[in-house]
């Protein structure tokens, strides 16, 4: 695990009315635990997990403790209400979560962009340079002490 690496996760996050029809369609509060799980994977993974690969997709069975079927169906509600990637989802069996993609892109830095298909345009924009701050000593962090 990296040090430093976390989302916000509101405290009424459970209340939300789309997740309540994630938890009413899945299961109930556990829907809300793997929602969380598949996100942290999620940021692991940049925003994107290919379930067409073999072992990816037993590991996320693992993580949810869904198997077969039940995972499909746990995506397809997540794609319902928006969460995943329709388009990836339906054509590549890859989970794509654009909020997340855009989060990762936002703290590099960078612009926020949407996960692409494969193919969809071959150019590649060069990741933007940080920019050096005006402070000549840096202050120490807790772990520096």
């Amino acid at each position: 695990m990296k040090g430093k690496r976390f989302y916000s996760v509101p405290y009424d996050a459970r209340n939300d009315p789309v997740m309540m029809r994630v938890r009413l369609t899945c299961g109930g509060i556990v829907a809300f635990g793997r929602w969380q799980a598949l996100l942290g994977i999620l940021y692991d993974m940049d925003g994107i997990i290919d379930l067409s690969d073999e072992i990816m997709h037993k590991v996320i069975e693992a993580e949810l403790e869904l198997k077969g079927e039940k995972l499909d169906e746990f995506i397809d509600v997540l794609v319902a209400v928006g969460w995943i990637d329709m388009a990836m989802w339906e054509m590549q069996r890859k989970v794509v979560s654009n909020s997340v993609v855009e989060q990762l892109d936002y703290n590099a830095g960078g612009r926020p962009r949407k996960a692409r298909q494969e193919g969809e345009g071959d150019e590649k924009t060069p990741a933007k340079t940080s920019r050096k701050t005006s402070r000549k000593t840096p202050a120490k962090t807790s772990d520096e002490t």
